[in-house]
């Protein structure tokens, strides 16, 4: 079984833009798609295409099992954060419309208590995803390994996540690698409008 990873290019939006909502859950539908998954898809291909979005090609790496889509990988420098999120800003008036903006900005303001990913000196796995079909081949701990290697290069010394706190799977790769739990945010009165009930922040010192 051949397993090979590659930095993402404009021509895998479908695929990447899938397992980016996939990495998201039920919260990129009701954020991102203002609750219709097809809509969260088109955002996140309009926004995967550009250069200047946190959810850009640029970020994203895919792992493929003999050549299919199996994973991937989207990795932000704690630098270059707040930059690449205002960046999401500009995408929104043009795709969703005044009335849609203003829906999106009261969703998202309901995150803000919670809204901290990473520090600065973090090297933040913004999202990670693997195919539910390809689960038990390694691919999600490669992935993870994949960061720490791009962490370290760019002179980082600290991996940052979220984890939803209902996800125990993901939560406890995490943990299996290394990474332990820093903060946990849990928030029920979110899933009525963001169908989440809250997240945990974790980091590994590398």
């Amino acid at each position: 079984m051949m397993i090979t990873t590659r930095p993402a290019n404009k021509s895998d939006e479908a695929v990447s833009s899938e397992l980016i909502a996939l990495s998201m859950g039920k919260m990129g539908d009701a954020l991102f798609g203002l609750g219709e998954h097809a809509r969260q898809l088109r955002f996140l291909g309009t926004m995967f295409r550009g250069t200047d979005s946190r959810f850009s090609y640029r970020l994203v790496e895919l792992t493929e099992v003999e050549g299919n889509p199996a994973g991937l990988l989207l990795t932000i420098p704690g630098t270059d954060l707040i930059r690449l999120d205002a960046a999401v800003m500009r995408y929104l008036l043009p795709y969703f419309g005044l009335g849609g903006t203003l829906r999106f900005f009261i969703k998202s303001a309901r995150l803000a208590p919670y809204s901290k990913e990473a520090d600065r000196t973090d090297y933040l796995v913004s999202n990670l995803a693997v195919r539910r079909d390809c689960w038990g081949k390694g691919i999600g701990q490669g992935l993870l390994e994949r960061a720490e290697q791009k962490a370290l290069s760019a002179g980082y010394r600290r991996c940052s996540l979220d984890v939803d706190i209902d996800n125990e799977r993901a939560r406890s790769l995490y943990l299996k690698v290394g990474y332990h739990i820093l903060e946990t945010h849990a928030a029920p009165h979110l899933y009525p409008h963001l169908q989440t009930n809250g997240f945990q922040r974790l980091v590994k010192e590398l």
